[in-house]
């Protein structure tokens, strides 16, 4: 689970003019670049209800008091997006079976060709030879089950 510290480095990194506060824009831009998703509306519905002091801004409290209430399977699934978007080396929202391979790397397991198009096989939903983020996130999803 995100702790008050992983809320803290992203209101910083979200804080773009250091102001110490949140304005919707500089909350729509970091939250979609860190994995979040969400509609503009269900975005700005949430700005409504983290901002208590209805100053059209978020200080660090009021952010970190409404990132905590989020459910956990939120933020994992963020971390998922952000972890994927490292692996997905040409930018194109798919892991080839290299990128794959080279993601099984990275995580300490040095899988062969013949180990990463098995992997492939189970991951990849629609048969299209990639993995997506959809696909990526529910893999891992199910892992923990």
């Amino acid at each position: 689970m995100a702790s008050r510290d992983d809320f803290i480095q992203l209101f910083k990194l979200a804080d773009k003019d250091n102001s110490g506060h949140l304005t919707l824009n500089e909350l729509f831009d970091e939250m979609r670049k860190l994995g979040y998703r969400g509609t503009d509306d269900v975005l700005k519905s949430y700005f409504a209800t983290a901002d208590t002091s209805k100053d059209k801004k978020l200080n660090l409290e009021e952010f970190i008091t409404s990132m905590s209430k989020a459910p956990p399977h939120v933020h994992r699934v963020a971390l998922m997006r952000r972890v994927f978007a490292k692996f997905d080396k040409n930018g194109n929202g798919t892991l080839d079976k290299k990128e794959l391979q080279n993601a099984t790397a990275m995580l300490g397991d040095k899988f062969n060709d013949e180990d990463t198009a098995i992997l492939m096989s189970i991951i990849d939903k629609d048969n299209s030879d990639t993995v997506d983020t959809e696909e990526f996130i529910q893999a891992f999803i199910e892992m923990r089950k």
